[in-house]
């Protein structure tokens, strides 16, 4: 959330950037849906290096808070998926950029990056307020079965055990 102090231009941006990890762009989409408020989904297929797998990585982005933000693209983006808005921001309203991101590898399905895509919207049809919870609570789950170092110190099993409140 952001909240200017001020009336300002003010940009939000969600980014999604391979450039570190070793491997190539197969195919990237772009589509825009205007619902309620802005939405935008975008997704890559990514090509591992040597070409022995793929993934496909998708984002759905919602911006709150001004339905006249404009959705701007950055010039010459080809390998990122970027989500940025511009707007007119005014002293004290709040402005949330909630986003959603789904990494599918080709392993699991034939199309990754449309299955990606499918699974990002339906976070983004469930909702982000509902969404966040069940994520959190999920994650709470996995983390039951907590990595055991076995001839570490204490500091070291404290490290890799997550905080239990969160």
């Amino acid at each position: 959330m952001v909240r200017c102090d001020t009336a300002c231009a003010l940009k939000l941006q969600s980014l999604v950037d391979p450039a570190t990890v070793h491997g190539q762009l197969k195919a990237r989409t772009l589509k825009t849906r205007a619902a309620r408020s802005t939405m935008l989904t975008a997704s890559l297929l990514w090509e591992s290096e040597g070409a022995i797998s793929s993934c496909g990585i998708a984002l759905v982005t919602q911006l709150l808070g001004d339905d006249r933000a404009k959705r701007e693209r950055r010039a010459g983006e080809t390998r990122s998926l970027v989500s940025q808005y511009g707007l007119k921001a005014r002293a004290a309203k709040a402005y949330r950029l909630h986003q959603i991101a789904s990494l599918v590898p080709s392993v699991m399905h034939g199309q990754p990056d449309r299955q990606a895509e499918r699974l990002a919207a339906l976070g983004a049809h469930q909702g982000f307020a509902k969404l966040a919870p069940a994520t959190r609570a999920e994650w709470r789950e996995l983390w039951k079965g907590r990595i055991l170092l076995h001839g570490a110190g204490r500091g070291w099993q404290q490290r890799a055990t997550p905080l239990s409140s969160t």
